[in-house]
């Protein structure tokens, strides 16, 4: 559509056109951010288990969207074993440490929140 048209369009047709495109352009980053959202399972637990060098087992896991976006993860345990079967050893990492739990929340620097 040239310019001349949509200025020939009534105001309440040109409102309609452009808050329709508005809508497009939210649905587009919304898909966006869905699809590459850094704050899945399955993400968070590769990045510990890359971090730590072992398994990682999470219990319970709650995204977070507003005000801060990022995640809650519950009964983090890495867990390890010495090349026996059913020889293994499990850390949980206390979610009562802040610092803990602030690093998760925030995603930042994860390999600060587990111990050595």
């Amino acid at each position: 559509m040239a310019r001349q048209d949509f200025r020939k369009l009534s105001p309440k047709k040109q409102a309609l056109i452009v808050f329709g495109i508005l809508v497009g352009l939210l649905l587009a980053a919304s898909g966006f951010l869905i699809a590459h959202w850094p704050f899945t399972e399955e993400a968070v637990t590769k990045e510990l288990e890359t971090a730590s060098a072992n398994r990682v087992e999470i219990e319970g896991f709650w995204g977070t969207y507003f005000p801060r976006p990022g995640c809650i993860a519950r009964g983090v345990n890495r867990v390890w074993s010495w090349g026996e079967p059913g020889l293994a050893s499990r850390t949980t990492i206390n979610p009562n440490l802040p610092e803990q739990a602030a690093e998760i929340l925030r995603g930042v620097d994860v390999r600060q929140a587990i111990p050595a």
